[in-house]
């Protein structure tokens, strides 16, 4: 039962510390200049991976952007260009992370 009081101890601490203080009132505008850092977001092509790649990319970061469907990566990647301008440098890369010997230079 000792170790149970504990565990419960770590995961309250952990959810009032690291959640409430943190994850809660951390924002996107708090990400760092990157310029000179590299970025390898796989699914960058819609949803949250979309989103990061922007925002890195919006923040001077090299972002590589993976992509099970190359079509669909340059559209994503077209708009990201469209939106912050020349300076986004960003590069799909066309991999299926589902199949790790996809056949694809980037795999």
């Amino acid at each position: 039962m000792e170790f149970y009081s504990w565990l419960k101890k770590t995961y309250d601490w952990a959810e009032k510390t690291l959640v409430s203080e943190y994850l809660t009132s951390w924002t996107p505008a708090q990400v760092p200049n990157l310029e000179g850092k590299v970025a390898v977001v796989t699914g960058g092509n819609s949803g949250l991976g979309y989103v990061t790649c922007r925002k890195l990319a919006e923040n001077g970061a090299k972002v590589f952007l993976v992509s099970r469907d190359r079509k669909n990566g340059e559209k994503a990647a077209a708009q990201i260009r469209s939106d912050i301008g020349p300076s986004a440098l960003v590069t799909v890369l066309e991999c299926d992370m589902s199949h790790l010997r996809c056949g694809h230079p980037a795999c």
